[in-house]
């Protein structure tokens, strides 16, 4: 009688130790307005991105909503260059919760 209250208090509990922990999962959102671009009549590999003067890489990277390009709130300057050239120049004000298309053509 004996080993049987010891076999099955360690069936418990080895049944014990194998339930797993409640799993928490969270998500973050965010609020920071995004920009992305539509690109007529040239190739957005070779249109070049600046943000408030810093590079930001070719504007085909963000060319949907899925990759668009995530901005802090605030007043930017947007500039996009074509062989060196400045074809797009615009400062604007990016409020929180916004998406911003601009759209590029000749």
């Amino acid at each position: 009688m004996k080993n049987l209250f010891i076999i099955i208090s360690i069936s418990f509990f080895i049944a014990a130790c194998a339930i797993n922990d409640p799993v928490k999962t969270s998500q973050v959102v965010s609020d920071d307005p995004l920009i992305t671009f539509d690109v007529q009549d040239y190739d957005p590999e070779d249109l070049e991105l600046f943000i408030d003067g810093l590079p930001y890489g070719d504007v085909s990277q963000y060319l949907s909503y899925e990759s668009a390009l995530e901005l802090i709130p605030g007043q930017h300057t947007i500039k996009v260059e074509y062989e060196g050239q400045i074809i797009f120049t615009k400062k604007s004000y990016f409020g929180e919760s916004t998406t911003t298309v601009i759209r590029i053509s000749e």
